[in-house]
């Protein structure tokens, strides 16, 4: 879907440079954002989507990007050489 989009832009950009009069193309833009406008609201086939734009997925986003901060790959490579040296002093 995203190639349409794609295409009716690159329509819109070159629409104003052809031969047509003023009234076609006036019709040609209206025709045009009204298809851009339908396809954006337009349902991406998950169940529960409705009329959303996005497809939200954002509560399982959040939640692994919860883990990254407390302990992620920053946080393990952190705690693992801390705790080496924590098990290398106490030995």
């Amino acid at each position: 879907m995203n190639w349409i989009l794609g295409i009716l832009g690159i329509w819109i950009v070159v629409e104003p440079f052809l031969p047509f009069s003023v009234s076609v193309s006036k019709w040609l833009l209206v025709l045009s954002g009204l298809v851009i406008a339908v396809l954006a609201f337009w349902p991406k086939g998950k169940e529960g989507d409705g009329w959303s734009a996005g497809g939200d997925s954002a509560p399982t986003d959040r939640s692994s990007m919860s883990g990254m901060g407390s302990g992620g790959m920053g946080g393990s490579s952190m705690g693992g050489s801390g705790s080496m040296r924590d098990s290398g002093d106490a030995q």
